[in-house]
């Protein structure tokens, strides 16, 4: 569901989990920095649990417009939302930069809030709560996202993870150890390495850069593709899966990354 997208893991995991249980809520507030993904977390949830993309909405201001008005309200979610979704999956509005709403827009907004459609989902994205009123912050189950992902620790990661094959075992310990103490949480180291290796298939299926996420990575991303063989990027893809789920046991992590790195290694100096 949101195999392209960096960090938020704990929401990642929230939302994923809603998902397959069932346990949706009408009305949800992601709350984030800007910078944070929160607009791509929300269209991924959206697209799990609608039957089809043609029943996710994205609610934005008229480009000429500063806020978002009670006009717009009711043309893209009140006079829209008492049409049923296809089939028996539900109907998404998310609504952008929700904290432009003014008043008159958010309590045109709470009519439907207070007695929606069954099927009917609505995602407000603001940076704060405070951003709402208070009758519509009630009504909605609040998700906050963590600190918009520090470009500098992403490429320290990638630096690891593209050097391994040269690195000594301590360097990589220091440098996990370092890692985990910015970032805080070992799932968004993880979700670096998996992508970066997804990055690696990719390029060493069809050589073409514009599909790699880290486009700007392409001649070490290369390298790694020539040195490995499909088989080998399964398995590391499979230890990385297998690493998340020991994370969840507190089974040492920098012990276990590096254990998992000198695999690697091994696996590239073979080639």
């Amino acid at each position: 569901m949101f195999t392209d997208i960096t960090g938020q893991t704990r929401v990642k995991k929230y939302l994923a989990h809603a998902a397959e249980t069932g346990r949706i809520h009408h009305a949800y507030a992601f709350v984030g920095d800007k910078g944070t993904p929160k607009k791509e977390i929300a269209v991924a949830f959206a697209e799990k649990i609608a039957a089809t993309s043609t029943d996710v909405r994205l609610v934005q201001k008229a480009k000429t417009k500063t806020i978002i008005t009670v006009n717009d309200v009711r043309e893209q979610i009140g006079n829209d939302i008492q049409i049923k979704p296809y089939k028996e999956g539900k109907k998404i509005y998310i609504v952008e930069d929700a904290g432009l709403m003014n008043e008159q827009a958010q309590n045109a907004l709470l009519k439907t809030l207070e007695e929606p459609p069954e099927y009917a989902v609505i995602i407000l994205l603001v940076e704060s709560m405070e951003q709402l009123i208070d009758t519509v912050r009630s009504r909605c189950m609040k998700v906050d996202f963590d600190p918009a992902y520090d470009p500098a620790s992403q490429k320290e990661l990638i630096d690891l993870v593209s050097s391994v094959s040269t690195l000594p075992m301590g360097d990589i310990l220091r440098a996990l150890k370092g890692a985990k103490e910015t970032l805080n949480d070992v799932g968004d180291i993880l979700d670096v390495f998996l992508m970066w290796y997804r990055d690696v298939l990719v390029y060493k299926s069809c050589r073409d850069s514009n599909l790699l996420i880290f486009k700007s990575e392409e001649n070490r991303v290369m390298k790694a593709a020539d040195a490995l063989s499909y088989r080998d990027i399964r398995r590391i893809c499979e230890g990385i899966k297998l690493l998340r789920e020991r994370s969840v046991y507190n089974i040492d992590f920098e012990l276990s990354a590096g254990l998992f790195f000198m695999d690697v290694r091994d696996r590239m100096a073979q080639r």
